[in-house]
């Protein structure tokens, strides 16, 4: 548990927002990856590749996207958002 002034915050509170800190950056993340993505495909994304990316939250995962979306020509990325799986 955190002291503060005038009583005791439960640890719990910290990593609410850490939780939410790490929600907003995984947020941003995935948005700059979809606009590398229409970049790329030079169109706007369907539903599915939009999903492909928002559906992955960690870090590990979203960093393996961004790497591997850099690495990729239109044909090779519009089959890996389409491929329903990360990897």
């Amino acid at each position: 548990m955190l002291i503060i002034f005038g009583g005791i915050r439960p640890a719990a509170d910290h990593r609410e927002k850490s939780m939410k800190n790490n929600e907003k950056t995984a947020k941003a993340w995935q948005a700059k990856i979809l606009v590398d993505c229409e970049r790329i495909l030079q169109r706007q994304l369907t539903h599915i590749e939009t999903s492909f990316v928002r559906s992955r939250e960690g870090f590990l995962a979203l960093e393996m996207i961004e790497d591997s979306v850099s690495q990729m020509d239109a044909v090779e990325l519009n089959a890996y958002l389409n491929s329903g799986h990360c990897g």
